[in-house]
């Protein structure tokens, strides 16, 4: 106690000041590292928030996949229905043309059939005219009753020959023509048979089409499954090392070696002063209305710990955290961009961002929150106005 008492004021300051400043050395080492292992979380769960957006973009991409596969089966099915209906079509005007076609059959053998017994009879009468003329012409002749009847017996048989001839040419058209008819309706039945056959055709391709449709669902169906498998995995590591980089950064902000709260007051963080809605009832912030575009500023200096998009639900969309020392942060949410990452050093006053209306959100606000070691309290006890 007296070697103290002995000691000159001048080096007694001195030796406070150096102990002070060694102090403070040591805490900025301890800061460092702090910050060191706070980079190395957020990197690590960015990291796995990165992994996560590609799995679920992945499985968004297995699900297009097995949605135009469905679409395309779908089109299938429907073309394959057309094409049967157009087939049963088909089979009723082919069994209409056989019908016809089995008429017309029978019309030329009921043609076919008079033909040849006017053909019996016109060989019968023209024999018989063959043996009057070769045999029977005197007793013809005697039995005329008149000069006229004797001169025109020869025109009456030759008349009677001509008339037989015409008959037949004209049965023998009318049998051309059900002829000709009938060729049409074979053709018409041909060309039926064709486009049934090639129909036919098409149904067949589409069902195998329809199959590799069915192959292309099933397996992204499977797909899906074991993409999920994936999700899930990537969605458990992001959520473990996003919460511990929250809790380490709860532990530092209330552990003793961080600094006290840097700034006696906040300011207003936007240029409007318009809030539409206040703390409470669930709402654990408020909430400040204002143009898309209008700057965002810190309300109190200190590092930023967070940058980016906040995946949940109820998400603040793009959002900035701000931690100022002694337990204290604050939130800034629905930012329409950010203008700061995480790690700056930012003033009191600085631009962070700009308000937007991202995440769960309702129009054009910033979402404004104040923290203390973690646990939310409300904004307004920290503004005198």
């Amino acid at each position: 106690m007296r070697m103290q008492r002995n000691i000159p004021r001048g080096l007694r300051l001195l030796a406070a000041l150096l102990a002070l400043m060694l102090a403070a050395l040591a805490l900025g080492g301890s800061m460092a590292r702090a910050d060191d292992k706070s980079d190395e979380l957020r990197d690590k769960y960015k990291e796995l928030e990165q992994q996560l957006a590609e799995e679920k973009e992945e499985m968004q991409s297995i699900q297009a996949r097995r949605q135009n596969a469905q679409a395309q089966k779908e089109s299938l099915q429907r073309q394959q229905q057309l094409l049967r209906e157009q087939i049963e079509t088909l089979v009723a005007s082919m069994d209409e043309t056989q019908r016809l076609i089995d008429l017309k059959k029978l019309e030329i053998e009921a043609k076919q059939a008079e033909i040849d017994a006017r053909w019996d009879e016109f060989k019968a009468q023209m024999e018989a005219m063959q043996m009057m003329h070769d045999t029977g012409a005197v007793a013809m002749l005697f039995n005329a009753q008149s000069l006229y009847e004797l001169l025109t017996f020869s025109d009456v048989l030759q008349q009677m020959s001509e008339k037989q001839t015409d008959v037949l040419d004209f049965m023998k058209t009318q049998r051309a023509e059900l002829d000709s008819q009938k060729a049409e309706l074979d053709a018409q039945m041909a060309k039926l048979e064709a486009d049934k056959a090639e129909m036919e055709a098409k149904v067949a391709e589409l069902a195998g089409n329809i199959q590799a449709a069915d192959s292309t669902i099933s397996a992204a169906k499977a797909q899906e499954q074991a993409q999920q498998v994936e999700i899930d995995a990537a969605e458990a590591a992001y959520e473990q090392a996003k919460k511990e980089f929250d809790d380490y950064i709860r532990s530092i902000t209330a552990s003793s070696f961080n600094p006290v709260f840097l700034s006696g007051t906040f300011i207003w963080p936007t240029n409007s002063n318009r809030i539409t809605q206040y703390y409470g009832n669930g709402h654990y912030g408020v909430d400040v209305g204002a143009p898309a575009g209008t700057p965002i500023y810190a309300a109190a200096e200190g590092t930023v710990r967070v940058s980016g998009w906040h995946d949940h639900r109820y998400s603040y969309g793009n959002y900035v955290v701000i931690d100022h020392g002694g337990g204290m942060s604050t939130v800034y949410g629905h930012m329409s961009s950010r203008a700061c990452s995480a790690g700056d050093y930012v003033q009191q006053g600085d631009v962070i961002g700009y308000v937007g209306n991202t995440g769960y959100s309702f129009g054009n606000h910033l979402h404004f929150e104040v923290r203390v070691n973690g646990g939310r309290t409300n904004p307004m006890s920290y503004f005198s106005s």
